[in-house]
């Protein structure tokens, strides 16, 4: 199982770095970690009638609060807002923010059955959406 995450580099134009001296901006490649749509991990099994789920989001989940070793602030991207759907019908909804750790993991419970169809969704600050949907084995 891969867990590298697919990156965009963005150019970022930093002052100079001499203090008082004329001299052109200094510039870098500065890495941000993305997570296409859709993946999602999920695994889900049935034991004596109860369904245990396990989720992995793939996400840099970041604060917005951070600095980098230049010294410059890492923008906010973090997991806003999730829900869990089982045949259709509504089982969780859940309220995120940045700190959440990266990566986010969450496990939950609850009555059902083998083939069931479980729904994930889940929503960052940029409006980038994460889906996934898995049967109960």
């Amino acid at each position: 199982m891969c867990w590298l995450r697919p990156v965009e580099a963005l150019r970022v134009a930093l002052p100079p770095f001499a203090a008082g001296k004329n001299t052109f901006p200094k510039y870098f490649i500065y890495i941000i970690y993305t997570s296409m749509s859709g993946i999602v991990r999920i695994l889900a099994r049935e034991e004596s009638g109860i369904v245990q789920v396990k989720i992995i989001i793939p996400h840099p989940n970041e604060s917005g609060t951070r600095k980098d070793e230049l010294g410059i602030v890492v923008p906010a991207h973090f997991v806003r807002e999730g829900s869990v759907k089982v045949n259709g019908a509504a089982l969780l909804d859940i309220e995120l923010g940045p700190s959440v750790s990266t990566d986010p993991f969450l496990q939950i419970r609850f009555q059902g059955k083998k083939g069931d169809v479980l729904n994930v969704t889940f929503l960052d600050n940029r409006n980038e959406l994460f889906t996934a949907e898995a049967v109960v084995q």
